[in-house]
């Protein structure tokens, strides 16, 4: 007898590292969305972004997101924002996740010193 395995259709989201982030800054505009929550972001944080907490961001994306407008999503080490990418490529957005997070540019001290 033969076994027929149906394949999952997996969505792997597009990853970018903060170097090539920072190339498409100079041909604006660009949405950035911290993910992490209010506190968090109210610490420190990248200029030009907006904070829209995970739950809150994929609970309600059609309020937050275009289906036409691309989003790369930030948090601290990458892997939520991947997470996040990937469940609103499910639901037919364009999510770019930043690779590392804000450990990839040194934490979340380093920012202002990295980005000015």
């Amino acid at each position: 007898m033969l076994c027929v395995r149906r394949s999952r259709r997996y969505h792997m989201p597009k990853v970018i590292s903060m170097q090539q982030l920072k190339i498409l800054l100079q041909t604006p505009p660009v949405r950035i969305i911290d993910i992490r929550q209010p506190a968090e972001y109210k610490e420190n944080k990248l200029f030009a972004t907006e904070n829209i907490p995970y739950d809150t961001l994929i609970r309600y994306p059609d309020k937050y997101l275009k289906p036409n407008e691309a989003v790369y999503l930030i948090c601290d080490d990458g892997s939520g924002s991947f997470r996040c990418a990937k469940i609103l490529e499910i639901q037919g957005y364009t999510a770019v996740s930043i690779r590392y997070g804000y450990i990839g540019i040194g934490g979340t001290g380093a920012c202002n010193k990295v980005w000015k």
